[in-house]
């Protein structure tokens, strides 16, 4: 019997490193807005969620945009809730509601076989990770009692905000580091010095 390597066998200690270092940094950064979503959820319901939800979904985006790698998104999201849980209401909720956006973030790469990173593809999984997430809720936050008319509404603004706030913020933030020299060894950074 051959014993096959791991998963991560294509994996350096730098990819590792890497997204472990952007997935501690986000869960910090991201800690002051579980708490403004609860405020933001009982002030403007719906569209609270449309506005902040995309946020959530930014760091997997970007390390999977960095890293190329199957599962960035997922141990990205690892990393970001095993941050958050001590330090918010949720407590280990918010290491599954971390995996969840990992996992959400890698269905497009995946259904592309992970070939595909440019703008349009950030644009597409931010949409789908938003929705994908959206659908996991819609019972448990109620937009299914709401009127049919707003439910469209609602569906079309979470197509347009995990474009516009979950997939080009991921791009423009990585690109803009990129540009440091700090991803010189991924291909995010051979695309920066070609653009310089």
């Amino acid at each position: 019997m051959t014993v096959r390597p791991g998963k991560l066998r294509n994996w350096s200690t730098r990819d590792l490193m890497v997204v472990a270092a952007i997935g501690v940094v986000f869960g910090v950064a991201l800690i002051p807005l579980l708490y403004a979503s609860i405020a933001m959820r009982g002030a403007l319901g719906p569209v609270g969620d449309v506005l902040y939800t995309p946020l959530f979904f930014v760091p997997s985006l970007m390390v999977l945009y960095i890293t190329r790698r199957p599962g960035a998104g997922v141990l990205s999201g690892f990393f970001i809730g095993l941050v958050q849980v001590p330090f918010t209401p949720f407590g280990w909720g918010a290491l599954l509601g971390a995996l969840n956006a990992g996992v959400c973030c890698e269905v497009p790469f995946l259904a592309t076989r992970y070939r595909r990173f440019g703008l349009p593809m950030l644009l597409v999984a931010g949409t789908v990770a938003v929705v994908c997430n959206m659908a996991l809720f819609y019972v448990p936050f109620g937009y299914l009692n709401l009127a049919i008319p707003v439910q469209l509404a609602l569906i079309a603004s979470f197509v347009l905000s995990g474009a516009l706030l979950g997939g080009l913020p991921a791009k423009l933030l990585a690109d803009a580091v990129a540009r440091t020299g700090v991803f010189s060894s991924y291909p995010v950074g051979s695309t920066q010095r070609k653009e310089v």
